[in-house]
């Protein structure tokens, strides 16, 4: 699509009414705000048929009594990421230089930080989009930046990327919403401020119109040949939207689990604030209060006095009466385990990686791939979509360097390995490496690297020197020197 030029047309516009859909209610779950859940059902409350949420539209429907929402679809997402990003991904490149100036630009540019947070995003959205962006008065380097799903609009052609509008709300006082749009198109970038209402995208004003954009150029030629952002779907297919090139979260399908949590929670709460003890004592029993006047009960004290209890028959009625109500703590822990191992299990991942099932004592990393098998298959289902993008996002950045800030480097478009987040011992190193090296199926500068990844081409290189002279694999051949 290009730039909007109807004031009165519908925003955002209605061929993406289904998607926008479906973000409402991710973002309610994976945001967390008890508030906005109960608004969102609640003005779903008038399709009789709407059952997706029987907990949390019950509050709307009369009192709202004290609830509690437990965060499991925040949970899900912080898990998806740090099993993603919690090791950075190996980034290599052939050119010594691309590889240096890379380095440094994912350095200066906190570019981890943001791969974490984008992953994070993408599971409680479906999907999430990453774009190249640069500001020489800002940085001298180019900046790797989230969009978030529900702030885009983007154009497919055979499942490919071809366009994307990124837009965002600059100030909205309830009537006056002002917007800026971002369209992205092969070769070019092209930004407009709009000034309309929080249901129509109003009329195009200049960008000086606004103190947030009025140093933005409108229109830019990047001298790419692609597009500078790339999509990143959580996992597919969406089953929801069978044929949409739009991701699905971790949630889908998992509301009426979620909402049942909830119930189970506050069922849990209310419980133990009824089962609190209470002390009857009779009238008799009571002080009051000189300043206030109000009678009160002083449970701490050791002795009564003064008290007019009447004996014989009928005397139990004045004493003290402790009352105490029974809290179902093991039917509802029982039943919030079900649930969140029913929700974990349903997002691809094994109960384990949240701490549920749990037997025994720690493991090696060999027992825990074996017991958490689905949570790295789902994790490396999910790596196969950020691998090819990461390295499109890379080649990208050293892209921007060159042509707009000044940089060197040779761009290209570099190897990228993503990490299965399993920190091995050092014995289960060197037993993996002894056993390579029985086999003749590494050099010694290859079982080097892999018990030292964290050391740089001259720390390596003098190790597997001293090795060698160890082992006497540096000395003169005999027979070469007879010869001689």
């Amino acid at each position: 699509m290009q730039l909007p030029t109807d004031p009165k047309a519908t925003w955002p516009p209605p061929a993406h009414k289904t998607a926008y859909t479906d973000y409402t209610l991710r973002a309610a779950w994976y945001g967390g705000d008890m508030e906005v859940l109960a608004n969102l059902y609640a003005a779903h409350l008038s399709n009789p048929f709407d059952r997706r949420s029987a907990f949390w539209a019950e509050q709307t429907r009369g009192e709202r009594r004290t609830l509690v929402h437990v965060p499991i679809a925040g949970d899900l997402a912080a898990v998806s990421a740090n099993l993603l990003f919690g090791e950075q991904p190996a980034i290599t490149c052939e050119d010594a230089a691309a590889q240096e100036r890379l380095d440094a630009i994912l350095a200066e540019s906190q570019a981890y930080n943001t791969l974490v947070e984008a992953a994070d995003a993408a599971s409680g959205m479906g999907g999430v989009f990453l774009k190249v962006n640069w500001d020489a008065a800002l940085a001298p380097y180019p900046i790797l930046s989230i969009a978030q799903a529900d702030a885009a609009l983007p154009e497919f052609r055979h499942g490919i990327l071809t366009a994307c509008t990124f837009w965002r709300v600059l100030q909205d006082d309830g009537q006056t919403v002002w917007r800026i749009l971002e369209h992205h198109e092969p070769g070019s970038i092209e930004t407009a401020l709009y000034r309309g209402s929080p249901d129509s995208i109003g009329i195009r004003t200049a960008l000086t119109e606004h103190a947030a954009t009025a140093e933005v150029e409108p229109f830019l030629r990047t001298g790419i040949d692609g597009l500078l952002c790339r999509y990143i779907p959580n996992l597919r297919p969406n089953r929801k939207r069978r044929g949409s090139e739009l991701g699905r979260a971790d949630t889908d399908g998992c509301e009426s689990l979620m909402d049942s949590l909830d119930e189970v929670y506050t069922s849990w709460l209310r419980d133990i604030r009824l089962g609190r003890g209470r002390v009857i004592v009779p009238e008799e029993f009571l002080q009051f209060d000189t300043t206030t006047g109000s009678p009160y009960f002083d449970s701490n004290r050791e002795a009564f006095v003064t008290i007019n209890t009447p004996l014989g028959e009928g005397a139990t009625a004045q004493q003290i009466t402790v009352q105490q109500f029974s809290i179902r703590s093991a039917e509802h822990l029982a039943t919030a385990q079900e649930l969140v191992t029913r929700i974990v299990t349903s997002a691809g991942y094994s109960p384990q990686t949240f701490g549920l099932q749990v037997q025994g004592a720690a493991e090696s990393g060999t027992a825990l791939r074996m017991r958490e098998t689905r949570t790295y298959q789902t994790t490396a289902a999910k790596a196969q979509y950020w691998r090819d993008s990461l390295a499109d996002l890379c080649e990208m950045l050293l892209q921007v360097d060159r042509l707009h800030l000044g940089g060197r480097a040779q761009p290209e478009k570099p190897n990228v390995e993503m990490q299965d987040g399993i920190v091995q011992s050092a014995q289960e190193l060197a037993q993996t490496v002894a056993l390579m090296q029985q086999a003749q199926a590494a050099s010694t500068d290859t079982r080097v690297r892999m018990m030292h990844p964290d050391w740089g081409e001259e720390q390596v290189g003098a190790e597997v020197q001293r090795i060698n002279d160890e082992q006497g694999l540096t000395l003169p051949n005999p027979y070469e020197l007879g010869e001689a």
